[in-house]
């Protein structure tokens, strides 16, 4: 498996940091923040995810679960 992974950092407010980050499927994101924690030896794990995108749809494609009864 080959992930491919763009980065951004939106902010740093210690303790939080906050990444923009465009990859390929079979990306862990969970699995990806709890590395980078152990890699900088200070743990770390989600407090918020939120998929922008999934393939050619973004967050302007989504409907409103209540609007669906």
């Amino acid at each position: 498996i080959t992930i491919t992974l763009t980065t951004t950092l939106l902010s740093y407010d210690y303790p939080y940091l906050s990444l923009k980050i465009a990859c390929t499927k079979g990306t862990y994101i969970r699995t990806l923040a709890h590395d980078l924690g152990q890699l900088l030896h200070c743990g770390a794990h989600l407090k918020k995810l939120t998929r922008t995108r999934c393939g050619p749809y973004t967050l302007k494609d989504c409907v409103d679960g209540k609007s669906l009864y």
